[in-house]
């Protein structure tokens, strides 16, 4: 699986994109991550699985699928108030 990941996003990166990483995880545990492209493009320093990003607007999506998930479990309950 790591493999067709990479060789996907090697597909997908171009040189107008600086970097693109993943990592898969089963059971609390990384079972497969990589990293493709360059973090400094001056320097032309590649990508590691250690580097890290600002994930911005993203972080939002994540937050709602959150939610969600807590309310499909009946924890809480979308007319909640948030304080």
């Amino acid at each position: 699986m790591e493999n067709q990941v990479t060789q996907l996003l090697k597909a997908m990166v171009k040189p107008d994109y600086t970097a693109c990483s993943y990592a898969f995880m089963q059971d609390g545990k990384i079972v497969c991550a990589d990293a493709i492209g360059v973090i400094d493009k001056i320097n032309n320093q590649p990508i590691t699985t250690d580097c890290t990003f600002n994930v911005c607007s993203i972080s939002k999506i994540y937050c709602t699928v959150c939610v969600m998930q807590l309310v499909d479990e009946g924890l809480i309950q979308l007319e909640d108030k948030v304080a």
